[in-house]
């Protein structure tokens, strides 16, 4: 009989006042509580990480359409009088749209009348881009003189 409780105890199994060897219902459900209660806040983390790094993307995207937009612009005559142009960076960038504010400063005016052949104007391009339910911006600015 002896033999019988030696050999049912190396099987994993424990003398019969302990009950059999293994885990209970409620020690699992706690474990997995404990779990979820630890993998919930990280995966909210992991996805803001997602979120932070598709907006970084879209960010240097705008960065670079923007300071392309302002090569081709200094190469181009300076326009006569404040205008607005916008368009778009299809077929690359479908979603990115552009816009090119020329305007006239006062002091930039006033300058031009006591510099004879000075032509200036401020320009402004501003890209643009969906990002979520929202449409986000980036602007720069400059000075155009010839």
């Amino acid at each position: 009989m002896e033999e019988l409780n030696t050999a049912r105890d190396k099987r994993g199994t424990k003398d019969f006042l302990h009950g059999p060897a293994g885990f209970t219902l409620l020690e699992v459900m706690l474990a997995v509580c404990i779990l979820v209660m630890f993998l919930v806040p990280l995966l909210g983390a992991v996805q803001g990480g997602l979120r932070s790094l598709e907006r970084a993307k879209n960010l240097q995207t705008a960065r670079e359409l923007a300071l392309n937009k302002l090569g081709e612009l200094s190469v181009t005559n300076i326009p006569d009088m404040e205008q607005e142009l916008s368009g778009d960076f299809a077929p690359e960038y479908p979603d990115y749209q552009w816009k090119v504010v020329y305007s006239k400063d006062p002091e930039l005016a006033l300058l031009e009348t006591q510099i004879a052949g000075l032509q200036t104007m401020l320009v402004d391009v501003i890209i643009s881009w969906p990002e979520g339910e929202a449409r986000k911006e980036l602007e720069f600015r400059t000075l155009m003189a010839r």
